[in-house]
């Protein structure tokens, strides 16, 4: 092998073992290495947006679901009455010629015809992002939820948070936890 394939195949063993040793801990397999210490709850989505437990005690349920739009869903570890608080992550796509504004006038429709009943609108700002919230009860009065709706280009992610009229302000701090550590990659 010729000196100057020598020099290139160690500058391709660099740049390939950069990533890795980029995460590196002074002393391998330690807590303090990148590898090693990542959350368990945490979900890293393929359209390229994160999201964690935070100090909550949920946890994810799959991150395989049946449903092509929907990601994940995060649990609370204690049933109330019967249900189990939940936060889903689903994506959407919205139409390339709808605007954000549009989109979500449009879903809000949805609500209504779903049965739900909008107590609060408003749009949020996590982690520099800018985001829409949605508080509704359900048909029955007994079910609430708090949707969080983010749009990147296309794609739409939107998290609910669900749990019986009763219980559902205890969860909703949870949930708000989980919310606050939503991001982009």
């Amino acid at each position: 092998m010729s000196l100057r394939s020598q020099r290139r195949l160690a500058l391709l063993t660099v740049l390939m073992l950069g990533g890795v040793l980029a995460h590196a801990a002074p002393i391998p397999g330690t807590s303090t290495s990148a590898l090693i210490s990542e959350k368990p709850e945490l979900f890293r989505s393929a359209h390229g947006f994160q999201l964690d437990a935070a100090d909550t005690s949920w946890y994810l349920q799959n991150s395989k679901t049946s449903s092509e739009h929907l990601e994940t869903i995060y649990k609370s570890p204690k049933l109330s009455q019967g249900l189990q608080a939940s936060l889903t992550v689903r994506v959407d796509q919205r139409n390339p010629h709808e605007s954000f504004k549009l989109y979500l006038k449009r879903s809000l429709k949805d609500y209504e015809r779903l049965g739900l009943e909008v107590l609060r609108t408003r749009p949020v700002k996590i982690n520099h992002v800018t985001g829409f919230l949605v508080d509704a009860l359900g048909q029955n009065k007994e079910k609430q939820i708090r949707q969080l709706v983010f749009g990147k280009g296309q794609t739409m992610v939107i998290l609910t948070c669900r749990d019986g009229k009763t219980n559902f302000q205890k969860s909703v701090k949870d949930c708000n936890e989980i919310f606050k550590t939503f991001q982009w990659l």
